[in-house]
This record gives structure tokens, C-alpha cells and sequence, in this order.
């Protein structure tokens, strides 16, 4: 029955369209209601839910679906953002209603901004990101995305200010022993004089542990002939740019606060150690592309970037180091609309970039007679600690307190801000008490350039009887000395008390009209029982792109009317020789100086040399002297003759280091903050550090280089024109990164290849045709070439080698080889039988 209703309502006879009814429906549980016969009149639906039938005419000769719907299909596409192409092919799905969508990470690598909380491998369906629209290219397997600016990444320009990041866990510490030693000989109308310095450095996993010291073979009053300076174990934590110090250190200090030496700890900060990392704030510019478009960016007139970025949000990150001026972007898209912006600019080292944070905690007791005594340290105890935050790009605060244990207080703070673009103001205040005495320091430093004109301004204050561990470390030291007859209290105040007052101010500049750089500055001091007052004046210009001139004078202003006048004439020959004329004008004197050097490189075998000659008017007698230096592979060696008056005096000097580590013994240069050991680079063979050829190798195929920069990826190489013949080396170029104090071992992995070119025949005495492969008795197979000639490796003493002929069949040869004869020789002919 309901089967013909259903018909009937349908218009459709039994015979006539195939309706699609449920099996409830076919059950027959009641009548079509009301609502299934009124929506016979729309032919594209027929539906009743409550009597369980559905008919759909895109149904109608169709066969069942099945209830689970098929799985994504996933695509590898060429993406294209906002009409740039990225480069990149991403890993995308289409699921069954054609939606597409994408792996969080992969998405982020095109610069669509995420929520940061997904993970990198949830996938994102672009019909849920707001504004994001996309059109599937099946022919070409390429998927164009529409993406608004506000969902996208600015595209990151680096100009050269920030550096490449390095694989910290490349770094390896290399074991080790070094000892930086100069030697110093003098000879003189009074006697011969002996004199040097030596540090010894263990390089251990755990830090380094270090000492140095000097020698006199005339020690001064109150020292011996050998002093120790500093002893001291030291770890560098790379990642946590964390530095740990026990034994001897200079406490680290901030602009307006001092120094002390001390035996104790030290918990700072690396950042020195980390010269990958860049701590300056360096100013960034933004920008956004419609289209894809090229950006110049010139700084006072001049370009000094050319680039170009994709459409969407931009930023210029790390401005090279440059003081300030006007800086110009100038924005190119591809229909050629410029759209330009210009704003000022100004450098300060002291401002930090956000979120850098650089500090120092100092305990320890402090060092008296450095330099004199080795091992006299003072009873009482020292504390300083120091930080310095970049709050913004623009705003640095510091912090600074320290005491001691016999009662000192000193606490202050500081802080440095941008002006606007132009400039930059650090201010800073601090206050002390120390055994009844009470006292402040205030500082103020104002820098800027403003279209060109640097100007400077700044003045210190101490107020009252201002301590600090300076001062207090100094009041001590002059106990110590004079414990027999002390100073009286005031004497004592008076001999340690800081500058009262120091002023400056200044300004430099090039007028429009030429191209002279003028520089005027004022300077003041006023201490206890002095006061001084300096006006001065330099100018300086080059003439040509060899020849500079310089000019400089100062006038006292205090009253005693001192003055002194200053003129240098510099020339330079080729990319090391120099030569200088001047004259000056000081206390009522006049004197000439002619000057000639030409400088030692850092390469082995560099030469170096020296003359100048002083000629003064009055009783004052000439002064002349004359060196050469030269840069063997072992040290740097020196020779000096001085001449003063009638009085003369000879000097030998030489700097070096022995290094035992990677494996080797090493006399070299002095090592200066890390060095590299080149191994396997073959004998004698040319060593390529930075695009310089640094030195060779030894008869060991060793080399070591003594000046890397710790924690920075430098690039060594070898010069395969120099490896002697039969060598291989496994690769010509390698990266070093090694710790601060530390070594990295470079393997070259070169080897000697015992090969031969053997003139094949076969049995009648003729040359075997090129083309037939021989192979040689557990070596590698090798072509025929023309005239029987085949070169062959990995040989040893006695070898056997076989030649597939085709039909032929196989014919070999045995042969000699004189392993300690040349590398390469030439072998034959040989008959093939």
C-alpha cells in the first residue's frame, strides 16, 4: 500500500522511475503523512524522516553508499603565497569534499602565522583560518594560497649586524697543554737585561685551569725576578652563555662603577665569549609589499643593501654598525610604483637588544701589589654584582651594589634610553657608606647625531666621601705599605679620594663644503688639590685614497696658557707599507719625526720592518730606531736597535706558544682566545684559513693554527695544487668551531694512493683496445684507455690484474710495485695472457 501512495504522490507508475525507499519504509508501519504528499510537487526531494523514507533524484540509479567516508587523499604540491613562489613543495590533504589543508609546521615555514600552541604536525584545514583562500592546480600539481598581511610572518632581511647561528654540540673540547710564552733580551752601554711572561694552560673537558706570570732579570724595588700574576680554573657554558670563575679575576664592571682584582668566585655572563650572539640593539625598519618588490636602503646617501622580498610584512634586522644619520627605504614592487620612507637613525653600544640580560657576581679577597708580590691578598672580603637588561629596543636599565667585610655599602643604578633616532642619554646614580663616611656619585652622558653633527655632552659627580671597593681596596694597600708610619685619617682620604668633578663636551662634523672631518671637544677635571681645563681641535682629510692629513692642537684653559700644536702627513704603498712626516709644537719644544713601516701579516713567513727618526730643537736629543720582524711557523721573532743621543740599545724578542693537543707536539705562534690542529692534510701542503694562506703542514701532515675566534664557524681549507702526487685527501674544505681556550681537531683524512698507469698488451704484443674494463686483485676496476694505457689503484707489493676481452674470454697480468718508490709510476707494457 505504501509503495503505491509513494508512486501515486511521485506521479510515477510502477513501471516507470526507480525510487529509493528504506527498509522500514517497506515494512509498512503506517500511512505517508500530510507533509511527505505535499513535497511530491518538488521533484528534487522527497524526504519523510518520520516514516524513515528518503529519495533524492541525484540518488535515483545509484547504488548505496557506504556509511564510512574515503580517507584524505595526500599530495606533495608546489605552493605559491600571494602570487610568489616559495620554493617549496608541502605535504598537503584533500579530504573528500576537496578541502585542503596542511601540516602546522610546514605552514609556518611559509610564514602563516599559527596558533603557537598547535604542534607542528597537526593539520590545518585552510577553509578555518579567516581570510585565507586557495585555488588547486591539478595539471600542475601546484596549490596558489591567498593569505591577508595579518596572518602572515614579516619576511626577515638580515643585513649583516646578526650572524649565523652555530651547532653548539659540534663543539668538542680537545684535550690538552699549552704555554704562551715572550722572551726579551736587552743589551745596553749599563749591561745585558732578561725578561719575559709565560701562561700555562690545561685544556680539560671540565674548563681550563690557568696560570701566568713574568720575569725580571733585574727585578724593581720590592719584587723578586719572578712574579705570579693570576691562577684560576674557568668553564664557559655556551648554552646558558654562563661563565664560572675560581681563583684570581678582575670583577666586571659597568661604565660608571670600577674595578678590583680578587681571589674568590665569579658567575657572570659569556656573552664576550659568544661572539655569534649580537647583544646591541641594531635598529630594524619595516615594511609591507603588495607585490613581490625589490628594497634599497641607503644610510646618509649611500646604499648599503639591495634585496628582495616576497608581498606581505617585512623587516630589515641588524643594521650594520654604522654611528647614525638619515636612513632612506625605498620599496620597488614589480609594476615599478616606489614607495619610499626616511627616518633618523643612531647607534649606541649601549643599549642592549630586548630581553638581553648581562651579569656579574664577584666574591673574593682582594689582590694587593699586583705584580709585584705573587701571593699577597688582603683579610677582608669583597662582593660586587652587576646587571644590564634590555627592556626595549630603545630602554636599558642597569643595577650594580657591592660590599665588604670590613663596611663598605654601595648600591646604584642606572639606565640608557634613544632619543627619538637621534641620540641617546645614560644616566646613572650611586651612594656609599664606609665607616662614618657618606657619599654619592651622579653621572650623565648625552650622545647624538643629528644631520650629521655629532655631538657629545657629559659630566660625573662625587659627592661627600663617595666609597667604593676601588677606593677601598686602594686605602688598604696604602696601610699595608705604610704600616710602620701611617698616613693621618685626612692625609689618607685625600690620597685615595676620587675626581670631585669631570666635565666634557665635544663636536664632530664634515661641512657640506668640503670634505675635512672637524672635531671640537672641552674636557674638565677637578680633584683634591688640582684642577684642569682643556679645550682641543683636530682636523683630518684624505687627499687621496692614499694620502691623509691630520692636525690636531690643545689649549689649556686653567690659566697657565700650555698649548700644543700637531701635524701628520700619511702615505700609503700597496696593502702594507706606510710611510708618515710630522712636526709638533709642545711645552716650548718643536720636533720632526719621519716614520717608515711595513707590517707583519698574519701568515707564516710574513716579514715586518720599521725606521723613524724624532730630530728636536734645544738640548733634546734625537731618537731613532730601527726593527724588522719575521713570522716563522714556530714564533714571532723581533730585532730592535734604539738609538738616543750618544746612548744606543739592542733587543731581541720572541712570542710563541708550545701546544701539545690532537695528537701532536706544536711550536707556534702565541694562541690567542682558541686555535685549530689540522691533521691528515698531507706533508707540506698549504693551509687556507678565512681565504689566507695561513702556513703548511709538516712532514706529518700536520698544522696548527693559533688565532680562531671561539664559537664562531670559520672556514679551513688546503690547496690540492700543493699535495704532493699519490695523495687524496677525503675533502679540501672543512668548518671549525671550537671553544673559548680550546682546540678543534680539522681532519683532512688524506692519504697516499699507491697507483700506477700500466701499458696492457696482449699476447701478440699488441695494445689492448680502449673500453675493456681490468680489474685489479682486490682493488677497484679501471677502463683501458688508448694505447693498452690503464690507470690503477690501491696496490700493493705484488699484484695480479684481469681484462674480461668478451668472446675472447679473460686474459691477466702479474706485476710489482715498489711501495717505496714514486707514488704514481708508470708500469709495462705487460702481457695480458
Amino acid at each position: 500500500m505504501r509503495r503505491g501512495l509513494l508512486e501515486t504522490a511521485l506521479g510515477v507508475g510502477a513501471g516507470g522511475m526507480l525510487c529509493a525507499v528504506s527498509a522500514e519504509a517497506a515494512a509498512g508501519a503506517s500511512p505517508p503523512s500530510a507533509e511527505l504528499l505535499a513535497n511530491a510537487s518538488r521533484p528534487w526531494l522527497v524526504a519523510a524522516s518520520g516514516e524513515d523514507i528518503s529519495v533524492t533524484l541525484a540518488q535515483i540509479g545509484q547504488p548505496p553508499k557506504s556509511s564510512t567516508a574515503p580517507p584524505p587523499q595526500t599530495m606533495l604540491l608546489d605552493v605559491t603565497l600571494n602570487g610568489t613562489p616559495t620554493g617549496q613543495l608541502l605535504r598537503m590533504k584533500q579530504d573528500a569534499d576537496g578541502r585542503f589543508s596542511g601540516k602546522a609546521g610546514e605552514l609556518r615555514g611559509i610564514r602563516i602565522k599559527l596558533d603557537p600552541a598547535l604542534g607542528s604536525q597537526e593539520d590545518i584545514a585552510f577553509d578555518d583560518l579567516a581570510g585565507v583562500s586557495y585555488r588547486y592546480d591539478e595539471a600542475r600539481q601546484a596549490i596558489a594560497l591567498q593569505v591577508p598581511d595579518a596572518l602572515l610572518t614579516s619576511y626577515q632581511l638580515g643585513l649583516g649586524g646578526e650572524r649565523t647561528p652555530i651547532d653548539l654540540d659540534a663543539v668538542r673540547p680537545t684535550p690538552g697543554f699549552l704555554l704562551n710564552y715572550g722572551l726579551y733580551g736587552a743589551r745596553a752601554q749599563g749591561g745585558t737585561q732578561f725578561s719575559g711572561n709565560a701562561e700555562a694552560v690545561a685544556m680539560t673537558g671540565f674548563g681550563i685551569v690557568a696560570t701566568n706570570g713574568i720575569f725580571r732579570s733585574r727585578p724593581g724595588l720590592g719584587s723578586s725576578g719572578a712574579v705570579r700574576l693570576d691562577s684560576s680554573w674557568r668553564l664557559i657554558d655556551p648554552k646558558a652563555i654562563r661563565s664560572y670563575t675560581l681563583g684570581d679575576f678582575a670583577s666586571n664592571a659597568l661604565a660608571w662603577t670600577s674595578s678590583v682584582r680578587l681571589a674568590g668566585f665569579q658567575i657572570a655572563s659569556a656573552f664576550d665569549q659568544r661572539p655569534d650572539i649580537v647583544t646591541a640593539a641594531l635598529p630594524q625598519f619595516s615594511g609591507s609589499a603588495a607585490l613581490p618588490s625589490t628594497v634599497d636602503l641607503f644610510v646618509n646617501q649611500q646604499k648599503i643593501y639591495s634585496g628582495e622580498v616576497p608581498s606581505g610584512p617585512f623587516d630589515l634586522k641588524s643594521l650594520p654598525y654604522v654611528s647614525g644619520g638619515d636612513v632612506r627605504l625605498v620599496t620597488t614592487d614589480a609594476t615599478g610604483r616606489q614607495v619610499e620612507v626616511t627616518k633618523a637613525y643612531f647607534y649606541s653600544a649601549n643599549l642592549l637588544r630586548r630581553g638581553v640580560l648581562q651579569y656579574s657576581l664577584d666574591v673574593g679577597a682582594p689582590r694587593l701589589s699586583y705584580g709585584v708580590r705573587s701571593f699577597d691578598y688582603d683579610e677582608v672580603v669583597f662582593a660586587s654584582g652587576s646587571a644590564r637588561y634590555g627592556v626595549t629596543q630603545v630602554l636599558t636599565i642597569e643595577g650594580h651594589g657591592e660590599g665588604s667585610t670590613d663596611g663598605l655599602l654601595n648600591a646604584g643604578g642606572g639606565a640608557t634610553t634613544a632619543i627619538g633616532g637621534y641620540g641617546a642619554i645614560t644616566a646613572s646614580i650611586a651612594g656609599s657608606r664606609y665607616k662614618g663616611h657618606h657619599g654619592g656619585k651622579l653621572s650623565v652622558d648625552v650622545d647624538a647625531n643629528v644631520r650629521g653633527v655629532r655631538l657629545f655632552a657629559g659630566t660625573d659627580r662625587t659627592l661627600g666621601d663617595y666609597f667604593d671597593l676601588a677606593r677601598v681596596s686602594s686605602q688598604r694597600s696604602i696601610r699595608s705599605y705604610d704600616a710602620a708610619s701611617p698616613l693621618p685619617s685626612g692625609n689618607l682620604l685625600a690620597a685615595t679620594a676620587q675626581a670631585s668633578a669631570i666635565d666634557r663636551a665635544g663636536i664632530a662634523f664634515t661641512p657640506w663644503f668640503d670634505r675635512t672631518s672637524i672635531s671640537l671637544s672641552y674636557n674638565r677635571i677637578v680633584s683634591p688639590g688640582n684642577r684642569s681645563c682643556t679645550g682641543s681641535l683636530s682636523l683630518s682629510r684624505g687627499i687621496t685614497d692614499r694620502i691623509s692629513l691630520y692636525a690636531s692642537g690643545y689649549r689649556n684653559l686653567d690659566g697657565s696658557h700650555h698649548y700644543g700644536l700637531f701635524a701628520t702627513l700619511s702615505m700609503r704603498f700597496g696593502q702594507t707599507v706606510s710611510v708618515s712626516a710630522g712636526t709638533e709644537h709642545d711645552n716650548g719644544r718643536t720636533a720632526y719625526t719621519v716614520q717608515a713601516t711595513g707590517s707583519t701579516g698574519q701568515r707564516q713567513g710574513d716579514f715586518g720592518w720599521g725606521l723613524s727618526d724624532r730630530e728636536s730643537d734645544g738640548n733634546v736629543d734625537a731618537q731613532r730606531t730601527g726593527y724588522v720582524t719575521y713570522r716563522a711557523a714556530q714564533a714571532l721573532l723581533r730585532a730592535q736597535v734604539d738609538q738616543s743621543g750618544s746612548a744606543w740599545r739592542g733587543s731581541v724578542q720572541v712570542d710563541g706558544s708550545l701546544v701539545a693537543a690532537g695528537g701532536g707536539i706544536f711550536a707556534a705562534n702565541r694562541i690567542g682566545q682558541a686555535f685549530a690542529v689540522v691533521t691528515h692534510a698531507g706533508p707540506h701542503v698549504e693551509v687556507i684559513q678565512g681565504g689566507a694562506r695561513m702556513g703548511k703542514t709538516n712532514g706529518a701532515g700536520r698544522a696548527l693554527l693559533p688565532d680562531l675566534i671561539p664559537y664562531y664557524t670559520q672556514r679551513l681549507a688546503i690547496d690540492p695544487a700543493s699535495l704532493p702526487d699519490g695523495w687524496e685527501p677525503e675533502a679540501t674544505e672543512r668548518f671549525a668551531v671550537a671553544g673559548y681556550r680550546q682546540g678543534a681537531v680539522v681532519d683532512f683524512g688524506a692519504k697516499i694512493v699507491r697507483g700506477a698507469i700500466l701499458v696492457l698488451q696482449d699476447a701478440d704484443g699488441r695494445p689492448i683496445p680502449p673500453g675493456y674494463v681490468a680489474q685489479v686483485q682486490g682493488g677497484e676496476p679501471a677502463t683501458v684507455g688508448y694505447g693498452g694505457e690503464t690507470y690503477v689503484r690501491g696496490l700493493g707489493p705484488s699484484n695480479r690484474i684481469s681484462i674480461d676481452l668478451g668472446p675472447r674470454g679473460t686474459c691477466t697480468a702479474s706485476f710489482p710495485y715498489d711501495m717505496a718508490g714514486p707514488a704514481q709510476p708508470k708500469i709495462g707494457p705487460l702481457a695480458c695472457r
